[in-house]
């Protein structure tokens, strides 16, 4: 086995995720599979949305999986850069914006789940 030339070695919290959701959906093995080919034979950068999104389309779960991706990790995001902001001070009126995104992503992503 050849290590990939992606520098440096992605963290894969959003891969484990990705395999959680196509667990549920009955595609575990065939992500498994393709994460794997992606990262090791192909030379991409698993902790890139963009490249799991593709890798789910490959095995047929990307028409769900865009949605909870996509609005969860913007939730997650958003709270992180208001917990970081409140920590260093600012008033709640500066971090309005960036808390509102994060409620309107979580909301996409909890539609996105029902």
């Amino acid at each position: 086995m050849k290590l990939p030339n992606v520098s440096p070695h992605p963290y894969t919290d959003l891969a484990h995720e990705g395999f959680y959701f196509a667990k549920e959906h009955g595609k575990a093995n065939e992500y498994n599979n393709r994460v794997y080919e992606a990262f090791f034979q192909e030379d991409k950068n698993i902790r890139e949305i963009e490249v799991l999104t593709e890798l789910a389309k490959d095995v047929s779960i990307w028409h769900v999986l865009v949605g909870a991706f996509s609005g969860f990790w913007i939730a997650m995001l958003m709270a992180g850069a208001v917990t970081v902001r409140m920590k260093s001070g600012e008033r709640i009126k500066d971090v309005y914006l960036p808390l509102m995104i994060g409620f309107l992503a979580l909301l996409v992503f909890l539609l996105n789940i029902l």
